[in-house]
């Protein structure tokens, strides 16, 4: 597929004296290399999903006698990606960022969810604001971080959330 390509329509870019299939082998593969390391940078498991899919691509075109299970390919490739954008997506609206808890949107949909007897627990990280503006927001989002974490751990049925800012809750059902 690649040596069949128009080098007229893309003549302007490529030296005259470059061979074009090899021309076109390097820019897929320094673009491969290139969503790998976007993947790795961002850790979201769309980057991830879009790496597998342009490596399981580039495999189906370097490997011409295998150009029969090229559909079975984009088949796997699509749901990949679909499976990679609903785990961004969920990530994005039900954890938060810099702590890692489920965020208000995951706490109000399990009160909604809530019937009998139950525990709330809010909290908030006294005199945050003159700590931040003491020591840095940087130090503020480590001592969130550890907050986070121990808050996380707790036991009895009981599940964590961060409300904002520096509040959290822990919602007991049953209890």
């Amino acid at each position: 597929a690649l040596h069949s390509l128009d080098i007229a329509t893309f003549g302007a870019y490529v030296p005259r004296n470059l061979d074009w299939p090899h021309f076109s082998y390097l820019v897929i593969a320094a673009s491969g290399v290139s969503l790998f390391a976007s993947a790795q940078h961002q850790r979201a498991h769309f980057a991830w999903g879009l790496f597998a899919a342009y490596t399981a691509y580039a495999y189906a075109l370097f490997v011409p006698e295998k150009a029969a299970e090229l559909h079975a390919t984009a088949i796997a490739v699509g749901l990949v990606l679909c499976i990679s954008i609903l785990r961004d997506s969920y990530n994005l609206a039900y954890r938060d960022e810099l702590t890692g808890l489920p965020q208000r949107r995951g706490l109000n949909e399990l009160c909604m969810a809530l019937t009998g007897d139950y525990t709330v627990a809010m909290m908030d990280v006294d005199h945050f604001k003159k700590f931040n503006d003491k020591h840095g927001h940087d130090t503020g989002d480590d001592v969130l971080k550890m907050v986070a974490t121990h808050i996380g751990r707790v036991r009895e049925g009981g599940r964590a959330f961060r409300y904002g800012g520096e509040e959290f809750t822990i919602v007991f059902p049953s209890k």
